[in-house]
């Protein structure tokens, strides 16, 4: 069906109509001024329609490059428009009102031509064209909108501006330091904003009694409520702001829901007049709307969280926004070194505050009296560019990941004995019927001179050897000459493979001798059941094992997991018993100024995991 008669001045671009159907126009258009006789009404309006695709074109072209987030959006302006398009369609618009001058259409779309145009005085020239249309057609909602938009001044575009308070690291993010939650509250929390002193009020002032007259006239648009809000928000009126974004989500469809970042905008406004709970569903149904963008989303519903006084979950939420920074960005993740002493940046703040490939550890930010200054300016841009795994890191030799390996170990509760296996009604550990079970097959332990089955059976001499749970704990064993031995061990020496030690670097943490029940089920030693651990990945999955039998680089390495993982609020205790560890290990180092880190930042998070207990 043609959209030749649609009303394109009230049209939105990627929302309301495609790039097709604006091409589909122009060809509507061009067949008509081929056809049309010289002079005829017809052959204005192709002229017009002509123009006004090949503006909605470019501005098209504009939201996917910007997003409706950018200013240029606000102000209704394609500034990289090409320049022989604006050509073009000034030269359309021109013949338009040769043909019909009083066409108010034609007004104001040549106003939006000046509006792009890098002419002397083209704003001016702009207005004055609105101006006219309006006195034309004064019910001319597009007019009034159009008029405003050439007003709105938008110094801030705090869509982005994340970085200002974005989490240090992992520490600063979820071990949530005195020092940092008072910063946010200052930051957030408080206005101090002047009305009287922003040189911009007067125009923004102008913008919204225009946008007001559009929405008098056509009160159903959901443009022209966003951009009255955005203005309100501008000029520190959050209620107003909030008022307008909510009429914006009303009338506005899914699809505009979904690339204006509206339930951000409102959630930011929500965290400004302090009502963080509002925040925190705005910031859910963002997530919700825009999977792709969740990792700002988190942070930032972390701090509205945090606002609330749900340490915990914003805790989650940061922990959750490193690990998606990690899988989206490891091709643009920094050295691993600090840019000025030369030690390793793990465990430290990192940051780049002019944009360079220069990065900071924590101890060298202490004692640079430039990035000290821009911290208490608050001019500093703070990132959490959290390091990937080196090439050297002890990998996970199984498909699943590390958060599925902990929440399967979580759900299963060992009864006493635990659940066998059972197949042909007869539990797999005590059938010593030597004909094969369905899907069995038996390969040999040439180390032990037995035959093991990937269902967990073991053979010795064509017989099925008993199996039994000395010690009443859940495993179970064989007797192989006169000696226990573990049946889960047996099918995972046969079945399972494991890395060459000679291929791998030294140190216990890439030591892969522990053998990990997935499900938790000891009585399960099927080869599906089983995989092949280091000590510290098989503490990962159990925060029961104790710490004591680690050394720094297991340590390190069990800390650098938790920054890749969801963590709960059940992790918090075991956390900070790492860091105090690593720290311990400091502490007998000649150079002993990681100290204030450690007052800083982990005695504020041991004082809330003991507040929480």
């Amino acid at each position: 069906m043609s959209k030749y008669n649609l009303d394109l001045d009230y049209v939105t671009p990627l929302i309301d109509i495609s790039r097709e159907e604006l091409n589909e126009i122009i060809a509507e258009a061009d067949k008509i001024i081929l056809e049309s006789k010289e002079g005829s009404e017809n052959l204005a309006v192709a002229y017009l329609k002509k123009a006004q695709c090949l503006q909605k074109l470019e501005e098209h072209k504009e939201i996917e490059l910007f997003g409706f987030g950018s200013i240029n959006f606000y102000r209704n302006v394609c500034r990289n428009i090409n320049a022989d398009t604006l050509k073009q369609i000034r030269e359309l618009i021109e013949k338009t009102l040769t043909l019909s001058p009083n066409m108010p259409e034609a007004l104001m779309q040549m106003g939006k031509y000046y509006s792009r145009s890098s002419e002397t005085a083209g704003m001016e020239k702009a207005i004055d064209m609105y101006t006219s249309a309006i006195q034309l057609k004064p019910d001319y909602a597009a007019a009034y909108y159009n008029r405003g938009s050439l007003y709105i001044k938008i110094e801030n575009n705090d869509l982005y501006d994340l970085n200002r308070l974005y989490p240090f690291d992992i520490l600063n993010s979820f071990f949530l330091g005195r020092n940092y939650k008072k910063l946010m509250k200052n930051y957030y929390s408080k206005e101090t904003f002047s009305p009287e002193a922003n040189t911009n009020v007067e125009d923004n002032r102008k913008a919204i009694s225009e946008f007001t007259e559009a929405i008098h006239i056509r009160p159903f648009n959901a443009t022209y409520y966003f951009n009255r809000g955005r203005t309100f928000s501008e000029l520190k009126n959050h209620k107003k702001a909030i008022e307008d974004f909510s009429g914006a989500i009303h009338y506005g469809s899914e699809e505009f829901r979904k690339r204006t970042d509206i339930f951000f905008l409102r959630g930011k406004e929500y965290i400004k007049i302090q009502n963080f709970e509002k925040a925190v569903d705005d910031f859910s149904e963002e997530i919700r709307l825009t999977p792709g963008f969740n990792h700002q989303l988190m942070s930032w519903r972390g701090v509205a969280y945090l606002l609330s006084g749900k340490e915990n979950e914003a805790g989650m939420d940061w922990a959750e926004c490193n690990r998606i920074t990690i899988n989206s960005n490891r091709s643009h993740l920094p050295p691993s070194k600090c840019s000025f002493c030369g030690l390793p940046l793990a465990f430290t703040s990192v940051l780049s505050p002019f944009g360079d490939d220069r990065y900071i550890c924590a101890k060298c930010l202490k004692n640079n009296e430039i990035y000290k200054k821009l911290i208490e300016d608050e001019w500093l841009m703070l990132s959490d560019i959290p390091k990937s795994y080196p090439d050297d890191f002890p990998e996970w030799l199984t498909n699943l990941t590390i958060d599925e390996l902990r929440t399967r170990a979580r759900e299963y509760t060992k009864p006493k004995p635990p659940e066998p296996v059972i197949i042909n009604n007869t539990p797999v550990h005590q059938n010593k019927n030597p004909e094969l079970l369905e899907g069995e097959t038996f390969k040999k332990n040439n180390e032990k001179n037995v035959e093991v089955s990937n269902l967990g059976r073991v053979k010795c001499d064509s017989r099925i050897l008993e199996q039994y749970d000395p010690k009443n704990n859940g495993y179970l064993y064989v007797d192989i000459n006169n000696s226990p031995e573990k049946v889960y061990r047996l099918v995972a020496e046969t079945w399972i493979e494991k890395p060459d030690p000679d291929e791998l670097p030294e140190g216990k943490g890439f030591c892969y001798n522990t053998v990990h029940h997935i499900t938790n089920n000891g009585y399960d030693n099927r080869t599906e059941n089983l995989m092949w651990v280091a000590e510290w990945q098989h503490a990962m999955i159990h925060p029961w094992i104790s710490l004591d039998k680690f050394n720094k680089e297991e340590l390190d390495f069990l800390f650098d997991t938790y920054t890749r993982i969801k963590i709960t609020s059940d992790d918090y205790q075991r956390i900070l018993d790492i860091a105090k560890k690593i720290y311990q290990f400091k502490e007998s180092d000649e150079d002993n100024e990681d100290r204030a880190y450690w007052d800083e930042v982990i005695k504020s998070f041991e004082d809330l995991v003991r507040k929480n207990a």
